[in-house]
């Protein structure tokens, strides 16, 4: 089996190049059920990128793609990294929220 490492290094970094310019584009104001959305997309793409690392570890031609694969990986586990720190960013807001509503609620008793 001939891998085509020059398309396959092409598609990883066009597909990364989306992957980022998706999350820049959809990082203002997400909803927590699109945010879980996207960490289970991101889940996805590192289970698959694993896969792929496993099947091009035998190779010692692959060595490259490896390479690309690991920075992929490094890449999309950043990218769940920011999408929790925006959940949690999120959770505060609702927090505070609704401790401005007790306070106002506890102030008209």
């Amino acid at each position: 089996m001939k891998i085509n490492t020059f398309g396959q290094m092409k598609f990883l970094k066009t597909a990364l190049l989306f992957i980022c310019v998706f999350v820049v584009v959809n990082a203002h104001a997400q909803s927590s059920a699109d945010l879980k959305r996207q960490r289970d997309k991101l889940n996805e793409q590192l289970t698959q990128l694993t896969h792929e690392l496993e099947e091009t570890s035998n190779n010692k031609k692959a060595t490259l793609k490896q390479l690309n694969i690991i920075r992929a990986q490094i890449s999309l586990r950043e990218e769940k990294i920011n999408n929790i720190n925006t959940q949690v960013r999120n959770l505060d807001n609702q927090i505070t929220e609704s401790n401005n509503t007790v306070h106002s609620l506890q102030k008209q008793l």
